[in-house]
């Protein structure tokens, strides 16, 4: 049985969900529309939530697009170092530019 909800969930997800609940909710939450990425890989970022404003801080890079029970995420590596930082939510991060801080 699970085998075949495994089965089921795949086309639906680019990450799958690590339990039947949540591959369940993922399902249901597909009949609702569409995720909408509003960044690009390659694109420059900065987490909005550590930093004050007029404050750069460090640049992040988005390596790939995710999307985790029906939400946006990417996975983020550090531009100088290429070290891996991880997934976060669309709304948590935001272009790295002059004019994004003002």
């Amino acid at each position: 049985m699970v085998k075949l909800i495994k089965l089921l969930i795949g086309p639906f997800t680019i990450s799958r969900p690590s339990n039947l609940r949540d591959g369940i909710m993922d399902i249901l939450g597909g009949a609702v529309g569409r995720v909408a990425f509003r960044y690009q890989p390659g694109q420059e970022m900065r987490d909005k939530a550590l930093l004050g404003s007029g404050i750069l801080g460090r640049k992040y890079r988005i390596a790939e697009q995710r999307i985790y029970t029906r939400q946006p995420y990417y996975t983020l590596v550090d531009a100088t170092t290429g070290a891996n930082l991880g997934l976060f939510h669309q709304d948590s991060i935001e272009p790295y530019s002059p004019a994004a801080s003002r």
